[in-house]
């Protein structure tokens, strides 16, 4: 099967999707505008090539959710996200099973039974594949696989259709290939990344409550899985030596940098590359991820929050924003880029210092 490559350029005439999840409908993070650099281009490709997953570190904020979202866009396939919570075990990315339901059912066809004293005909023989409820890693891996074989897996043989965004060309058919965000796995407990070794190097999943049926994608329409991690635990070495490792470092603070955090912003929400107030506002965060002894550094996403109540409250430049500096809704601002009082306290010093050319 011949990869369409991942580029710093974005498709020329596909539109952003519209219903791969509710986020997409804001600028912030349209696939459309994400700027990925070469080092991170060239990591994607890798990934393509080996047929590996993905692995993204990197500081919260700097684009990597919004990595998968892009991926998917410029490769023209459905996107399907899983978020992983400290209570995630490893069955919770293929699928679920709702075991209440299963009993229920069970309790009331034999209650029915027993109260006539002989089976009842009239009563649907229970399907157990009406308690498989499909998760993102399992929907893709069954979407790559052809429709025969799809509807013999599912209660009811459409189902697949509601996966898919509803803007989803009807002229795409099974099997399909698709684009899993794994995000944030080390918010999930120790043993999770070890659960998963084979079936993310296999991409195969087991359903023992179908009497240990297998489910596995076909080679040619593998998912392409991107995971994301904040490093807050350090994942086991043998679920790292089955991924592609790739690190979205900060802009570093040099011209070229600069250039670059420029060109971002540009492109995530619009303003003008020529524009007074993105230089002005570039200098200024720059001067705060500098301060000594930060917490937790301000990422793109929170630059552009603050960006975006600057412009709403009629800053055009720093010139502007000197003039409104008594204003207590500018010092307020710092709390859209700074998240604790240690941090905040610092950052209003910066601030002002920076305001009155300092």
């Amino acid at each position: 099967m011949t990869e369409m490559p991942y580029s710093t350029k974005s498709p020329e005439k596909r539109p952003a999707p519209k219903t791969i999840d509710a986020l997409t409908r804001d600028r912030h993070t349209d696939p459309s505008g994400y700027q990925p650099d070469d080092d991170l281009v060239a990591a994607v490709n890798v990934a393509l090539m080996l047929g590996r997953p993905l692995l993204v570190t990197g500081e919260p904020g700097t684009g990597k959710t919004e990595l998968a979202r892009s991926v998917a866009w410029q490769l023209g396939y459905p996107l399907f996200r899983f978020d992983t919570k400290s209570s995630s075990v490893a069955r919770d990315l293929f699928y679920t099973y709702d075991s209440i339901g299963r009993f229920d059912a069970a309790y009331l066809r034999a209650a029915r039974e027993r109260k006539d004293g002989k089976p009842d005909t009239a009563l649907p023989e229970i399907d157990d594949r009406d308690f498989i409820h499909n998760q993102a890693l399992g929907q893709a891996i069954l979407l790559a696989n052809n429709k025969d074989a799809l509807e013999g897996w599912l209660a009811k043989p459409d189902a697949y259709r509601e996966w898919l965004p509803t803007d989803w060309s009807e002229e795409q058919k099974l099997p399909l290939r698709a684009v899993v965000l794994i995000d944030e796995i080390d918010k999930a407990p120790r043993d999770f990344p070890n659960d998963l070794l084979a079936e993310i190097e296999e991409l195969r999943f087991t359903i023992p409550e179908l009497g240990n049926t297998v489910r596995q994608a076909t080679k040619d329409f593998q998912p392409v899985v991107v995971i994301t991690s904040n490093s807050e635990k350090h994942l086991p070495d043998a679920f790292l030596r089955r991924c592609v490792y790739h690190h979205i470092a900060f802009p570093e603070d040099d011209s070229d940098g600069r250039e670059r955090l420029k060109k971002i912003i540009h492109s995530r929400t619009g303003l003008a590359a020529n524009d007074p107030l993105l230089a002005d506002s570039v200098d200024f965060f720059v001067r705060v991820r500098g301060i000594a002894n930060l917490g937790k550094k301000p990422a793109t996403a929170e630059f552009i929050d603050w960006l975006a109540y600057l412009r709403r409250i009629g800053v055009q430049s720093r010139v502007s924003l000197v003039a409104k500096r008594n204003d207590i809704e500018v010092m307020a601002s710092v709390g859209a880029l700074c998240k604790s009082q240690d941090d905040v306290s610092p950052a209003r010093e910066e601030l002002l210092a920076w305001l009155n050319g300092k």
